[in-house]
């Protein structure tokens, strides 16, 4: 076995023995609770029913502010539980909505007795999906998929330093698809990054995982946003989690 083929099976076992679970249910993540209760959370989600073998309807929602035409958003779908990074999916269609909510119908499908995933990206690649849907063998007509969302928690935090746990698709290698961490000041995020703290890149090579960030500086009774990209720009950031500094 060669050395690139080793590196892909130890990714694949630190994968399944840290933080998260794929089972039959779905993607299930083992993490703390966030420290505060009140905080604001915005994720984007998917959600979708297969009606025939041959029709998949799906609904999604992004960040407010976001268009998912310009941002070149999409859905594919693969066979299988697992979102298949480095293989195309078998079907995909580009997001031709200009609003952060919409929906649309996958069609002309040949569906089988087999599990299938869906999963919500943007860009040319596979490696920026932070949503999915999960389809098992079993599923009957107008059964939803069981959903999985990229999204953050805030563990603890002081007056120099954050304690974020993240939750990413089953597959994804944050420091292989540029993933990082933004801290803002204020309820809401700029897009030419002007109210931007600091932005740390994720190294961690499993799809959930927590760490530390130091250096920050935060002011007392003060508003801030922790958010989560899933490549280097600034409309990779697909979730957000907003707390007061008391």
């Amino acid at each position: 076995m060669d050395l690139k083929k080793l590196l892909r099976l130890f990714i694949l076992v630190l994968q399944l023995c840290v933080f998260q679970i794929a089972t039959a249910k779905g993607q299930q993540s083992l993490v703390p609770s966030e420290k505060d209760s009140t905080a604001i959370k915005k994720l984007t989600t998917i959600e979708g029913y297969i009606v025939t073998s041959n029709i998949i309807t799906i609904k999604y929602h992004t960040l407010t502010g976001v268009d998912p035409l310009k941002n070149q958003n999409w859905v594919g779908i693969w066979q299988g539980s697992q979102i298949l990074y480095d293989t195309p999916p078998i079907r995909k269609t580009l997001i031709t909505g200009t609003t952060s909510s919409g929906d649309l119908a996958f069609d002309s499908l040949s569906l089988q007795k087999k599990d299938y995933i869906i999963g919500y990206g943007s860009g040319e690649g596979n490696d920026k999906v932070s949503a999915t849907i999960y389809f098992r063998a079993d599923v009957l007509p107008f059964e939803p998929g069981l959903s999985f969302a990229t999204n953050l928690n805030v563990l603890d935090y002081g007056n120099n330093f954050l304690v974020v746990s993240f939750q990413t698709p089953l597959g994804n290698i944050p420091r292989s698809n540029q993933n990082w961490v933004g801290i803002w000041k204020g309820k809401s995020i700029s897009s030419n990054g002007i109210n931007l703290i600091k932005k740390r890149k994720i190294n961690s090579v499993i799809s959930s995982d927590t760490i530390a960030i130091n250096n920050l500086n935060l002011t007392r009774n003060t508003w801030y946003t922790v958010t989560y990209a899933l490549g280097s720009l600034f409309t990779d950031i697909v979730a957000t989690y907003t707390f007061f500094n008391q």
